[in-house]
Parts: structure tokens; sequence; C-alpha cells
């Protein structure tokens, strides 16, 4: 996944996953983009707390969906309201307010 084509619109930091939303380029693959986000993730968390026991940050259990331009508030939504979220984060430009989404 290349950094020029993509755009990271919010993100929930949970205590064993995360959900994000992210706009990749239309020739991109799903399965790439989130491979490539697992390994730069992997790699960060390598430099900041080392190796983990299980021998890598992830699992195979990855959801991905495809999502049309007109669910993105409601994607943003229930990303915002995760409950016991660690870091929940939006980007100013798509933040959404209860009201805007049905």
């Amino acid at each position: 996944m290349k950094e020029d084509s993509s755009a990271l619109y919010g993100a929930a930091i949970m205590p064993n996953h995360v959900h994000i939303l992210v706009e990749t380029s239309d020739e991109a693959e799903p399965e790439k983009a989130a491979g490539d986000l697992k390994s730069f993730g992997s790699r960060q968390l390598i430099v900041v707390f080392g190796k983990p026991s299980a021998g890598t940050w992830w699992t195979s259990g990855s959801s991905i969906r495809r999502k049309t331009a007109e669910a993105v508030p409601d994607v943003l939504k229930y990303i915002k309201n995760q409950q016991n979220a660690l870091l929940v984060w939006i980007a100013p430009e798509y933040d959404v307010d209860e009201d805007d989404v049905e």
C-alpha cells in the first residue's frame, strides 16, 4: 500500500485488536493493503516493545470489507463508539456528529 494512495479516516485501538477505516486507490487490493498495515504496525511494535513471545503481533483473523462512500459516516460512528477502546481517533475532516448518522 503506497502512502500517497491512501487515507486514514479513523481508528479504534482495542485491547486485543484494532478497527480502522482506510481509503485506498481503486486498483489497490484490500488484502494487500491489510497486509501492508499489519507489517508496518508489527515493525513499530517490535521497535517499542520487542518481539512478542508468540513470534508475531498479529493473527490471521482479519476482516476486510469494501465500503461505499455512502457507508463512511456509519463506519466512523461504529469506530467512534467502541466500548473499552484504548484509543479512538477520527480524522478531523471526517469526524461525524451523532445527528449526522442514521
